[in-house]
């Protein structure tokens, strides 16, 4: 072999030694983010965390007892015709506390309240109630419940109404691998669109113009971390949306 077959085969080994070196630090780094991410996975989220927290301080307030009617209290509304909603959980099924939402009407003397009496019940079995939405123009009431929305009507509380709520629809809204969680559900101010979001960091909006069943029109991603609430324009047509990544974004609604 000549001096120059000689220089080129070296070149050549050289070259592949490179290629070796450069894929293994790429094989490397591959494996680092792999577990970097497997890690970050299995942190539980900042919603899961909280989650967890309140069901232990449900089971401490309360020992197991499948009987009992009350849990802790996560969110509330006040109602046309003296209603009050009052929504949590404790997570029946690890726990014993319910979980659910408790309709009670409100007894007045002039400016002040007397009591709230309890006139029904919504039992969500081991899925807590996290949030109440109001509709701006009917009487329904639409319900974060785990992963789901519920969307309610409400009756007039009389003495022959043996129901106040009458679920109208149900559907599946987020879609997390290991805590999907519905954090909360806004209503737009013509009541035609209903914006959904939580743990999978995806926004929903759903058209409510067909009254069999909520359609889904838009899934706005971009959020890096459990989105936490959102509001409507005046319009209807821009959404604006806050995360726990500490960050807002603003939408449109019609093109994302």
């Amino acid at each position: 072999a000549t001096a120059a077959q000689v220089d080129d085969e070296k070149q050549q080994k050289q070259q592949q030694k490179q290629k070796q070196k450069n894929k293994d630090k790429d094989n490397e780094q591959t494996s680092k983010q792999d577990e970097t991410k497997k890690q970050e996975k299995k942190q539980p989220s900042p919603i899961s965390m909280r989650y967890e927290q309140l069901i232990g301080a449900a089971k401490e307030q309360h020992p197991a007892n499948a009987n009992r009617s009350a849990f802790p209290t996560f969110t509330g509304m006040w109602c046309q015709n003296g209603l009050v909603l009052l929504a949590g959980g404790g997570g029946k099924k690890g726990v014993g506390v319910d979980s659910g939402l408790a309709v009670c009407l409100a007894n007045e003397q002039g400016k002040q309240l007397i009591e709230l009496e309890p006139i029904g019940k919504v039992d969500s079995e081991d899925q807590l109630v996290y949030h109440i939405s109001a509709h701006p123009t009917k009487n329904e009431l639409s319900l974060s419940v785990g992963p789901f929305n519920y969307v309610f009507g409400v009756l007039s509380p009389t003495t022959h109404a043996k129901r106040v709520l009458v679920q109208k629809h149900v559907f599946k809204t987020d879609t997390d691998e290991d805590f999907p969680f519905q954090s909360f559900s806004r209503y737009d101010r013509r009541g035609m669109q209903l914006a959904t979001g939580g743990q999978d960091k995806c926004l929903r909006v759903w058209s409510l113009i067909t009254p069999t069943r909520p359609k889904l029109t838009q899934t706005l991603v971009g959020h890096k971390n459990c989105i936490i609430a959102c509001d409507f324009s005046a319009s209807g047509r821009i959404l604006v949306s806050t995360a726990l990544e500490k960050r807002a974004k603003v939408w449109e609604t019609r093109t994302g």
